[in-house]
């Protein structure tokens, strides 16, 4: 039971219309929910019946009376800038390239990463902080790295064995010589299958 005298919210006709049409479709469901708490206070609905209605304190539904005073529908949005801050910025460009740097260098330990940024950028990040912005912001992933020597080949000797291993099979095809083919190997009863952070 309510029985303290509290404060009420009344709309004008063209007022009720707007909020309804906000509580409708509108993109956000936190905007919708406080234009229905406009809505039911305007039917006389207490702030204490209102604050159990959406599980919040009655000093927030207070709040939500006064922005809608103050500024009308725009004060249903949350305002920017609120928050907790990036610990990371992206609009340092010379901190993100020292970020891809540090990490192209040592892509699985992302803990000596870390010491460096902060040591080199007088930040506090954590692992985990840098994590996210790795797989949120640069679309950095986790996963197996591919080794490929195609790009450490040179494209002239690469041309000269080709024709060369061309004129051995044609060789062997006339029968002139045995052609025997060969690989190396290895084994290991510890194998390394290196996983590390690699851009997209």
């Amino acid at each position: 039971m309510y029985l303290c005298t509290m404060r009420y919210i009344e709309l004008s006709e063209d007022a009720q219309k707007e909020l309804e049409g906000i509580y409708r479709s509108h993109s956000k469901s936190y905007v919708r929910q406080r234009a229905q708490c406009l809505l039911l206070s305007n039917h006389g609905y207490s702030v204490p019946m209102l604050a159990d209605i959406f599980t919040t304190r009655t000093h927030t539904v207070r709040e939500w009376f006064n922005r809608w005073e103050e500024r009308g529908a725009s004060g249903l949005e949350i305002l920017p800038g609120r928050g907790l801050k990036p610990a990371i910025k992206v609009e340092n460009p010379e901190l993100i390239s020292s970020i891809r740097e540090e990490v192209s260098v040592d892509p699985r330990n992302l803990s000596n990463v870390v010491e460096k940024l902060n040591a080199r950028w007088g930040l506090h990040i954590s692992v985990r902080q840098l994590q996210t912005f790795l797989k949120k912001k640069l679309n950095y992933s986790w996963r197996r790295f591919r080794k490929c020597i195609k790009k450490c080949q040179d494209p002239h000797m690469y041309e000269y064995l080709v024709s060369q291993l061309c004129t051995y099979m044609a060789l062997e095809e006339r029968g002139n010589l045995d052609m025997l083919y060969g690989d190396e190997s290895g084994f290991s009863l510890d194998p390394c299958i290196p996983y590390g952070w690699q851009p997209p």
